[in-house]
């Protein structure tokens, strides 16, 4: 009987095709027994190579009996063996993990191993259906998701479960049948492990009462996996008409496009695939926080940091971005021009100072004239006249003047009045920084907020910074702002020139 359900479960999941080459997770016990039988004797049907791998934890003695017994068996059919031995106990101290997490970690970091070594296509673990219902049991008391209930699946990658839908009971029975050796592990019985608890203490309570919850709960999981898949689909879906120019450390979402699902599961699994994306597994407190947050869309705020990810709400968008591991500090860069002591923290513009040379009057009447002509001739612009206009900007009309400084911030570049600049200092920007405006001063943290600028620019803000405080022109993400007490005007006699060449 249960040869035939394992045949049936096979072609129901599509675990097994023609000539697939199958490494076998065996430990001894009377699941991964039953399970290499069984695909022992479906060899020729699929026409099969079966290879088996045994990882000795090195926590029971009896240990050395189950390498002997493995090895016969599989030694009297002609399987191949590879026999690991790893320190468990010791692994999971240094890990920090219980012996049974420890134990499946490096379990499966050997088959996926031999896997690719070996080119093999499939593994196959013994998982059975009361494995799946205790682990059912488990997640549910111990708290999980949705996701979470679907639990172990037929299939997953390159992983195959045939015994998924058999009970224990069928499988000692057919181990009866076929007289087929087997080792129980007494570590099976100690009740301090938690799925143990559940299997020899809760288990046998709820049979005495419920003696058909095997099947019934068979049935919810294989709802669970139908469900799990048009969540999956949903989310998906979701998730990537939401997206807004993805990158590998930064993703953004757009609050409203993600709304318009109206389901909170959907959103919330949505917000649950973006920390993934970026390789963080969030917990369910986190993704509440995020989803009451993005209800209320008005403003900017930081929802969340982590040591690895911040989470951002900037008006009608979550941005979720990875923190990248800032370079050592580097000394910053001190030189002088014309007379003003600067200080680089940054080190990304370039800058020239221009004293504006005094002209005669009939000097200046004949360079204004010359100005004249090229913005007759349109070429005012012109890059060969360039220098000449650049000395003589005081010369320049009103609007020309404007319209010059318009076309050089278009290549990044851009003019202040430096006639009464000592020394500047160009850094991040700091509490208490503000600019001078018409009406007398303004904070540079107002200004940021009246350019709407996202929370994700805001560390990345540079300043030009005159002394106490004061600064001259500050780079707002890709805005530039300078100071009303700095425009260049026909009364400037000295002239910065601040170039940011990746803004060009």
């Amino acid at each position: 009987m249960i040869e035939q359900k394992v045949r049936e479960t096979i072609k129901k999941y599509n675990l097994i095709e023609k000539d697939d080459k199958i490494i076998v997770a065996i430990s001894g016990g009377p699941d991964s027994m039953c399970l290499l039988n069984i695909l022992n004797k479906l060899k020729e049907e699929y026409n099969l190579s079966i290879h088996c791998i045994y990882l000795n934890h090195m926590i029971r003695e009896e240990a050395k009996e189950d390498e002997k017994l493995i090895s016969s068996f599989c030694k009297k059919d002609n399987i191949t063996l590879s026999i690991y031995r790893k320190n468990i106990p010791e692994l999971s101290k240094k890990l920090k993990l219980s012996l049974e997490e420890c134990g499946r970690l490096v379990r499966y970091k050997i088959l996926k191993k031999e896997l690719k070594t070996k080119k093999f296509t499939k593994i196959a673990t013994a998982h059975h259906l009361d494995d799946n219902i205790e682990t059912l049991l488990m997640r549910m008391f111990k708290g999980t998701s949705i996701k979470g209930l679907s639990v172990i699946k037929p299939k997953k990658g390159k992983i195959i479960r045939p015994l998924i839908e058999c009970t224990k009971s069928e499988i000692l029975e057919y181990l009866e049948k076929e007289k087929v050796p087997f080792i129980i592990d007494k570590t099976n019985y100690e009740t301090t492990y938690e799925r143990n608890y559940i299997r020899n203490v809760i288990l046998p309570l709820v049979e005495k009462k419920f003696p058909n919850y095997r099947e019934h709960l068979k049935n919810l999981i294989q709802d669970l996996w139908l469900e799990e898949k048009l969540l999956e689909k949903l989310t998906q879906k979701t998730f990537k008409n939401s997206l807004i120019n993805p990158s590998e450390n930064k993703l953004t979402i757009d609050i409203e496009k993600l709304s318009r699902t109206k389901n909170e599961l959907i959103i919330k699994e949505a917000i649950k695939t973006a920390f993934k994306t970026l390789k963080h597994i969030p917990t369910r407190k986190q993704i509440n926080l995020v989803y009451e947050n993005i209800k209320n869309r008005e403003g900017n705020k930081e929802i969340l940091e982590t040591s690895k990810l911040k989470v951002l709400r900037e008006y009608n968008k979550l941005t979720i971005y990875r923190k990248i591991q800032k370079e050592t500090q580097k000394s910053p860069k001190i030189f002088e021009i014309c007379g003003i002591k600067i200080i680089d923290h940054t080190q990304n513009t370039k800058i020239q100072v221009l004293e504006i040379k005094k002209h005669s009057q009939l000097k200046k009447t004949l360079l204004k004239t010359l100005i004249k002509i090229l913005k007759t001739l349109k070429l005012i612009h012109h890059q060969t006249f360039r220098k000449l206009l650049v000395q003589n900007l005081t010369l320049l009309e009103k609007e020309d003047l404007k319209e010059f400084l318009k076309e050089e911030s278009k290549k990044g570049i851009y003019y202040i009045d430096a006639s009464n600049i000592k020394s500047m200092e160009i850094r991040k920007r700091k509490e208490g920084d503000y600019m001078r405006i018409k009406k007398g001063k303004k904070k540079l943290k107002d200004i940021i907020i009246d350019e709407k600028l996202p929370l994700t620019e805001r560390e990345n803000i540079t300043v030009f910074d005159i002394g106490n405080k004061e600064i001259c022109l500050a780079k707002l993400g890709k805005k530039i702002r300078i100071s009303d007490s700095f425009f260049v005007t026909e009364k400037t006699e000295k002239i910065m020139i601040i170039e940011f060449p990746h803004l060009q």
